[in-house]
């Protein structure tokens, strides 16, 4: 059975919380507003005691995490644990307080989600001052960083691959060059029947001439402009509908789920201190997530939980043919 020295990433859902409600996110349909919490300062504290040292800790999950009142503190108290630390923002609350406060706590990395409306009035107007609040702080950031003479946090965009706005992505890179934020990631769609997040939305195995056409020329623009473009799991995202890319989908087409590292070395707590298979359960398994939870953080020692009973019946159940239905379709109708 894996042992607490397996782990290597934790998610901290430090807050559920958040200002936008994105026409993807689970959050948007099936979260209950009466449950919003923060994580505490504290609670954030008594799980670091209980994990090794030197792991990457991610500080969101259904929330933005700038909305939390102790962001700063608590990325400052995870570096004190020697720990890697990011987190994704929509970026609205990242002022120049708020920037300065991130880099002197020590942010390894900020990962900006970037929304389709701010790369339209992009495309229209090729000037940042028009472009959203959220991406002009993100030149406040930079700004501040280099005035600090700092490295951190790295920065990256993520955009989410829709089939109706994936021909903004070399908006996007053009985009990154001109702020300066080195990376590009196209981030996996995955689909629980509900806003944007439906099948038909998905280009996962299922690219069109539009479709790689825009992946073709973002590719293109990225190689000119020195930017890194990725999709999920760290690789191109042109071999969607490659040759190799459906020779590995036929290999795996019996088990596509059985790629995942997750269940082995990746714990995801939420706020209220629920564990959940991972990050994407919320997503892939939408209003029934929480038959999928493993333990409670406040309630019961990391080392009961990911040894116990619930995590080995879960990980019995993903090494079998039939794991439980929040993984089931992950590598089959969106990638790992």
């Amino acid at each position: 059975m894996p042992e607490k020295n397996n782990l290597e990433t934790i998610y901290l859902e430090i807050t559920n919380r958040c200002n936008l409600r994105c026409s993807t996110c689970p959050r948007s349909f099936f979260h209950d507003t009466k449950q919003t919490k923060d994580m505490s300062f504290e609670g954030v504290r008594s799980i670091l005691e209980q994990v090794p040292r030197g792991l990457r800790v991610v500080l969101h999950g259904l929330g933005e995490p700038l909305l939390h009142p102790q962001i700063a503190e608590i990325v400052a108290l995870v570096k004190s644990y020697q720990h890697f630390v990011l987190f994704n923002t929509n970026s609205i609350g990242l002022n120049r307080m708020m920037a300065i406060a991130l880099i002197e706590a020590g942010l390894d990395e900020l990962r900006i989600s970037v929304q389709a409306s701010d790369l339209q009035t992009y495309r229209k107007t090729q000037s940042l001052e028009r472009v959203s609040v959220a991406l002009r702080n993100i030149a406040v950031l930079i700004m501040e960083r280099q005035r600090c003479g700092k490295d951190n946090p790295k920065l990256s965009f993520w955009m989410m691959a829709l089939r109706g706005h994936i021909n903004l992505l070399p908006d996007l890179v053009l985009l990154a060059a001109k702020i300066g934020v080195p990376e590009v990631y196209l981030q996996r769609l995955v689909f629980f029947g509900q806003g944007s997040a439906v099948k038909d939305e998905s280009i996962y195995r299922k690219s069109d001439q539009d479709t790689m056409e825009a992946l073709q020329k973002a590719d293109r623009t990225a190689v000119k402009l020195n930017i890194r473009l990725w999709g999920a799991g760290n690789e191109k995202p042109l071999p969607i509908s490659s040759k190799n890319t459906a020779d590995k989908i036929v290999t795996l087409s019996n088990r596509p789920w059985s790629a995942c590292y997750r269940p082995f070395k990746v714990a995801y707590i939420m706020a209220n201190g629920n564990l959940l298979p991972c990050c994407i359960a919320p997503f892939s398994a939408g209003p029934d997530s929480n038959k999928f939870i493993l333990g409670n953080i406040f309630q019961e020692a990391f080392d009961d939980i990911w040894n116990g009973r619930l995590y080995a019946e879960f990980r019995q159940a993903f090494q079998a043919d039939l794991p439980w239905e929040c993984c089931r379709h992950c590598g089959l109708e969106w990638s790992l």
